[in-house]
């Protein structure tokens, strides 16, 4: 059986992961994430003018990568040539022009099927597909009354 620890957060007393090599002061993710914001309280108390100085900073950093990206954005949208190339944000690339015509002709055949159906069979159909999305979700559905 390997060293045993005792959580700094919450107490409990459980097996050391092998890598931690006697550095281990907390039992699970959750407890880390309290221990750093712990720290980090301590950290600014104990030091308000660095705290503040960095702080400063960070938000300089951010408020200039947001002017950078809204800048981007009004690029691609005065552009839209130049909008399959770039990418917008960080993580994501722009939807392709060419799928524009696909997306308004599935568009139009929602409309079109919607229109034709019976307003049970439309309820019906709305009901499903919001099933359908909530069993994706973590939070359960809400059932109206009819």
């Amino acid at each position: 059986m390997g060293v045993k620890i005792r959580c700094t957060e919450c107490g409990k007393t459980v097996p050391a992961a092998p890598s931690a090599k006697g550095a281990q002061k907390v039992c699970s993710k959750a407890c880390r994430k309290r221990r750093n914001r712990k720290l980090a309280r301590k950290r600014r108390r104990a030091q308000p003018k660095e705290y503040r100085q960095d702080e400063v900073l960070r938000k300089r950093a951010q408020r200039q990568r947001e002017r950078e990206g809204e800048s981007r954005r009004r690029a691609l949208t005065a552009d839209p040539e130049s909008a399959s190339r770039q990418t917008i944000g960080v993580c994501h690339a722009p939807g392709s022009a060419n799928n524009l015509a696909e997306v308004l002709d599935k568009i139009d055949k929602i409309v079109d099927e919607t229109f034709a159906m019976s307003r049970a069979r439309l309820r019906r159909e709305l009901e499903a597909m919001v099933l359908k999305s909530a069993s994706q979700s973590t939070t359960p559905p809400v059932r109206a009354g009819p």
